[in-house]
């Protein structure tokens, strides 16, 4: 077992995930734009899936994929696929929301603006590892996690 980079609490380290850091200026405008639009009222106050309900802006990141094996030859095959990816620039789009019935996430979209983008190197990493899933992939940002009752319209007033 690991320790959670947020929270501390031990994690599964079977179970590897591929993600870029949102740069901390970008950050901090998405996480003062969750605190606008989602209220203290309206986040969980636990939630036993995730470590915080808020993201802090320096744990704010873009997850590329999931499910990994956590060994050195896994983190080779991450950077070979980097290696082959061109660079390409992201940023911050429209707010939405999806509802399950145990919460509702609030998210920013990821978009990619230039190269191949974030679609295009999850589709890479998950063919690297043999990856299915069951969704389709939505590169974002997580805001929030609120209560299952919050609701949000879909948004363009919050560019990063």
């Amino acid at each position: 077992m690991g320790a959670c980079v947020s929270c501390e609490s031990e994690v599964d380290e079977g179970n590897a995930w591929v993600y870029v850091k949102v740069p901390l200026f970008a950050a901090e405008t998405v996480h003062q734009w969750g605190i606008i639009v989602c209220p203290p009222e309206s986040i969980l106050a636990e939630d036993p899936a995730f470590c915080s309900a808020r993201p802090k802006p320096q744990d704010m990141h873009i997850t590329l994929a999931g499910g990994l094996p956590t060994t050195l030859a896994a983190l080779a095959r991450v950077r070979a696929v980097a290696k082959r990816t061109k660079r390409f620039r992201a940023g911050v789009g429209d707010v939405s929301a999806w509802k399950s019935e145990h919460r509702t996430v609030v998210k920013a979209a990821a978009v990619s603006k230039s190269g191949p983008g974030l679609a295009e190197l999850h589709r890479k990493l998950t063919k690297a590892f043999d990856l299915t899933h069951d969704h389709a992939y939505s590169p974002h940002v997580t805001v929030a996690f609120c209560e299952p009752a919050f609701g949000i319209e879909q948004t363009s007033m919050f560019t990063a």
